[in-house]
């Protein structure tokens, strides 16, 4: 497996740490760990890929699958602390357009508001 996952989770709350390299060959092993991600339930999740080195765009897809199945369950995924590099990708690709993106992991939490 080309890249790590951690995982931090709270009550309502659940930040996926991503690092390494997601590339072409990665990609079915990812959604098969955010299958994890979502049978957890939560309805808070951020994704901080700080520790990203590269993505392919058969990881984007994947990205864009586990946003869709948050959003199903009523609730939200952003992405936070995107390297410089990967966020060129994200750019050029429009994924902000689909998943909200914030420059720090606290910006990111804040953006959810108040706890219901």
């Amino acid at each position: 497996m080309a890249f790590q996952m951690n995982i931090k989770e709270s009550e309502d709350m659940m930040v996926v740490e991503l690092s390494g390299s997601l590339d072409t060959l990665s990609a079915e092993d990812l959604k098969t760990a955010f299958g994890q991600v979502i049978r957890a339930g939560r309805k808070r999740i951020i994704l901080s890929l700080k520790g990203l080195k590269y993505i392919a765009s058969s990881s984007i897809r994947v990205f864009l699958y586990l946003g869709k199945a948050v959003n199903q369950s009523q609730g939200a995924l952003k992405i936070a602390e995107v390297p410089p590099n990967v966020m060129d990708i994200f750019r050029m690709v429009g994924l902000g357009n689909a998943i909200p993106i914030f420059g720090s992991l606290s910006d990111a939490i804040d953006s959810f508001g108040p706890r219901e």
